[in-house]
This record gives C-alpha cells, structure tokens and sequence, in this order.
C-alpha cells in the first residue's frame, strides 16, 4: 500500500468520526433549544390541574408512575416536588417514579435514597447534593441535570443515558454501570475506581 492511499485511508477515518461527533453536538445542543422552549411555554389550566393531582398522589402514596411532573418558568415555588416527596418518606413510603418525566424540577440536597426512577425521563433537574444512594435509575434518560456533589453510592444506571449532565465531585463508590452512555458530560471530581461496571461498561464522551 502507497503513502498516498494510506494518507487517504487515514483521512476518511477522521473525516467520519469528525461527522459523528458533529453530529452528537448538533443533538444536544437541539435537545437544549427545545427544553428551553418547553420551559418558556404556558401551562394550560388542564396541565396545572394535572401538576397538583400528581403531586398530590406522590406525597400521599410515594407512588406517581409515568407521571408529569413538570415546572414553567411562570411558576414560583420550585420546590413543590421537593416537598412531596418528602411527605411521603416521612410516611416511611417508597417512592415510585417508574417511567416518570421530570421536568426543571428542583431538588436539591433532597433525600432519593431507593428511589425508583426506572425508565424515567429527568430534564433539567437539579439535583445537587441530593443522595441517591441505592437509587434505580435504570433506563433513565438524564438530559441537562445538575447531580453536582450528589450521592449515588451503589445507584443502578443499568441502560442509562446522560446528556450534558454535571457530575462534578459526585459519589459513585459501588454504583453499577452496564450499558451506560454519558455523553457531554462532567464528571470532575467523580471517584469511580469503586464502580461496579459489568457487562458493556460505561461510554463516557465530552
């Protein structure tokens, strides 16, 4: 093989993983537009009434599977969610979000240890300093959150997805990584040398 085709070979090569990469740009920074988007739209009465219902049956059962739970920027208190669920753990009820979407909620320093996020979609939620120690978050879909300094000892991110998330300084000893894709995100700080990764591992892209 001549220098020439070697050159050209090599070249290719880089021209598609340029593409690729380009491409996973493009599609987070669309996926922020469109957050941002959805953040600025009113609420309809439908939707608000929807909120409170849903809220109200998470703090009362700990249970709001494939609920919207979602905040606007028209809204004022942003920590309605924190507060549910703290009901209910006081109860000593498990909480359930199987399949849930959460949307700019806040919650930060808030107690999610075992909580069920299994499936769960978690748009900008901000979740720093919140212990998810033992949480099951597998399947999740993570886009734009804030887990800075949070607590995901022995966490199951089994399947999940990350997209321009911040883990800086998080907790990781002994949390389980099979099949976990992050993608643009921070994990400065994040200690994984305890990380239980088995099976397809972890892909971690900037």
């Amino acid at each position: 093989m001549n220098n020439f085709l070697k050159i050209s070979i090599i070249g290719f090569i880089a021209l598609i993983i340029g593409i690729y990469f380009f491409r996973k740009t493009q599609q987070a920074d669309s996926l922020e537009q469109t957050l941002l988007i959805t953040y600025e739209q009113k609420r309809s009465e439908k939707e608000t009434q929807e909120l409170l219902k849903n809220l109200k049956t998470l703090a009362e059962t700990g249970n709001c599977s494939g609920c919207n739970l979602n905040i606007r920027k028209e809204d004022t208190d942003l920590t309605a969610m924190h507060q549910a669920i703290k009901m209910a753990k006081s109860k000593g009820l498990s909480i359930n979000l199987t399949g849930s979407n959460l949307f700019m909620i806040d919650l930060v320093n808030a107690d999610l240890s075992n909580i069920n996020l299994t499936g769960a979609e978690l748009n900008g939620v901000n979740l720093t300093g919140a212990n998810l120690s033992g949480a099951n978050l597998t399947g999740a879909r993570i886009n734009l959150s804030k887990l800075v300094g949070a607590n995901l000892t022995k966490a199951n991110l089994t399947g999940a997805k990350l997209i321009k998330c911040n883990l800086n300084g998080a907790v990781v000893d002994g949390i389980t990584l099979d099949d976990t894709v992050m993608q643009s995100t921070s994990i400065d700080g994040a200690d994984f040398t305890k990380a239980n990764i088995t099976g397809r591992g972890v892909s971690h892209t900037m």
